[in-house]
């Protein structure tokens, strides 16, 4: 009994190894106390919202088309005004969009510039404004890209509307085939939920599938940060970041290439490099399920793995399948600091 209870011992120790999972240590200080200090932002200009989309009615069939950073804008106007409108129709919240052309929200010439100067133009997420402040619906990039976001932002956990940062706010609905590309992000202050694509999804709903993203993200003071997600527990399925997540300060975050907290996540591949203070992973940096993902990136933190900072589970062991919590073929070759 004492040589069976011995070889499974040695061989949880080898999985959790292989794994590139970090796990919490008695050594390493808890979560300090963050206090929200207030940080001055640059003053931001923000494009016109076009007329009118390029063209489509916004069903599966026959999405609304868009073409520049205009329809781009007037998305988040829409939903905006149907959030305020206090009718709950949200026909625009939950309607189709597609891509037609790749857009430019800046010049990216002097993109190595942007940490000290910033662009002409900076983005407000979509839904941000919004009470809800989710996008039910669903964005195709339809294999375009989207360059030049930029976003400097003084966050507070007690304003739910200066809370998620990204493309979009929040999602509940699916964003796919995009590329956002040469892009610039910087977030500070408590509670807050970064990404490329979307700041938080709805918990168990939402999909970000097919999607890459080469941001630089820069923040300070607490959070989930995550260079396709900030937070959430829909499905990340194939796709890719390769820009950098850099913490500034000493507070505690969750940090990972795709997603900073939450999630299942597959066919992923982390490229980039995350650095900071708190749980980190080349996937995720507070994750339950990673599938078939792929980390060649370098990883620092206190809590930190290869491939996830910590793995958890919501509920009692009871509750837990092993199908709902681990890590299934995932491979890093990324350095671990």
């Amino acid at each position: 009994m004492k040589r069976i209870l011995a070889l499974l011992l040695c061989s949880m120790l080898l999985i959790g190894m292989l794994s590139g999972c970090g796990s919490p240590d008695d050594t390493v200080d808890t979560k300090p106390a963050t206090e929200y200090v207030p940080r001055e932002t640059p003053e931001i200009k923000y494009h016109t919202p076009a007329e009118a989309f390029a063209g489509g009615s916004g069903t599966e069939e026959d999405p609304y088309q868009i073409s520049n950073s205009g329809e781009l804008v007037l998305l988040n106007k829409l939903i905006v005004e149907e959030d305020k409108d206090g009718s709950f129709d949200e026909v625009y919240t939950n309607a189709w969009y597609i891509l037609t052309e790749d857009i430019e929200l800046n010049d990216t010439g002097d993109f190595e510039n942007w940490e000290d100067t910033a662009p002409e133009y900076g983005w407000e997420p979509i839904g941000q404004a919004a009470a809800l402040g989710h996008f039910s619906g669903v964005f195709d990039g339809n294999g375009h890209t989207i360059r030049g976001l930029y976003i400097n932002a003084d966050a507070n956990l007690d304003d739910a509307s200066r809370r998620n940062y990204g493309l979009f706010a929040e999602i509940e609905g699916t964003v796919k085939n995009l590329t956002i590309d040469q892009s610039y992000i910087r977030v500070s202050g408590t509670g807050k939920n970064v990404g490329a694509v979307a700041g938080a999804m709805v918990l168990g709903e939402g999909v970000i599938e097919n999607c890459a993203s080469t941001v630089v993200i820069e923040i300070s003071g607490d959070g989930n940060v995550g260079g396709i997600l900030g937070n959430g527990d829909g499905s990340i399925q194939n796709c890719r970041f390769s820009g950098t997540i850099a913490q500034t300060d000493e507070s505690w975050s969750h940090m990972g290439g795709i997603c900073g907290s939450g999630c299942n996540i597959s066919g992923c591949t982390n490229l980039g490099s995350i650095s900071g203070r708190g749980y980190a992973g080349g996937i995720v940096g507070y994750g339950s399920v990673v599938v078939d993902c792929v980390n060649k990136g370098s990883v620092g933190g206190d809590t930190v793995g290869g491939i996830c900072g910590n793995l958890y589970r919501a509920g009692t062991g009871l509750e837990v399948t092993v199908t709902e919590l681990g890590l299934w073929n995932c491979v890093n070759e990324g350095q671990v600091n």
